[in-house]
């Protein structure tokens, strides 16, 4: 048993006490009256004390959650900035406007998540996965688009990453859209959560 218990057990044991005190001397009920409402006065406190350290909990354990997901939600935006940069350095201009729209894309799924952040766990492989192969990619497309040389293997890899880029911006809209259901899947729980609620109490 921790010390905080031990104090809460005390507490309530002296509060049992005093109470046995009041109704059996005070009050002059019978010793069995006087240590039924000494037992429940006990149990009271207990209860509340609990209670208490139960919510101080919850607040502590969702404060630790915010703050995980702001440090998600950060990284993940950092990323997508970094995504950004490299648009300066890209001559094509079909190819600046997907890698445009890739970070459009990934800052909707970042406002998601901000305005919902239950979303970080459906989106977990997005924000780690995805968005860190995106950074690279795109990072070393604009490194060789760059150097400006035209081999063989230089154009080969080039037009692989343009090929590409089309597949990451799908992915990230999915991932925008699966975050979507996730909320409307949320909302029909309501919903039907409402419903039944409305026929058990008749209204």
């Amino acid at each position: 048993m921790d010390r905080r218990n031990l104090v809460i057990h005390l507490v309530s044991g002296l509060i049992g006490g005093v109470s046995f005190i009041v109704f059996l001397f005070v009050l002059k009920l019978s010793p069995i009256l006087s240590i039924i409402v000494a037992i429940l006065a006990y149990v009271a406190i207990d209860l509340i004390f609990s209670q208490r350290k139960k919510q101080q909990i919850e607040v502590t354990l969702k404060k630790v959650q915010n703050e995980e997901v702001d440090k998600v939600i950060r990284e993940a935006t950092k990323k997508i900035d970094t995504i950004g940069s490299y648009i300066t350095k890209i001559k094509k201009v079909e190819i600046k406007d997907k890698v445009s729209e890739i970070c459009l894309v990934g800052r909707n799924v970042i406002k998601e998540i901000q305005r919902d952040p239950k979303d970080v766990r459906v989106a977990k492989q997005f924000l780690s996965y995805y968005l860190d192969a995106t950074v690279y990619i795109v990072e070393k497309y604009a490194e060789l688009a760059a150097v400006g040389l035209s081999s063989g293997d230089i154009n080969k890899r080039l037009s692989k990453v343009e090929g590409m880029l089309d597949t990451i911006k799908n992915t990230f809209i999915k991932q925008h859209e699966r975050l979507l259901d996730n909320d409307l899947m949320d909302l029909d729980v309501e919903m039907d959560l409402l419903e039944k609620t409305i026929k058990i109490e008749g209204l």
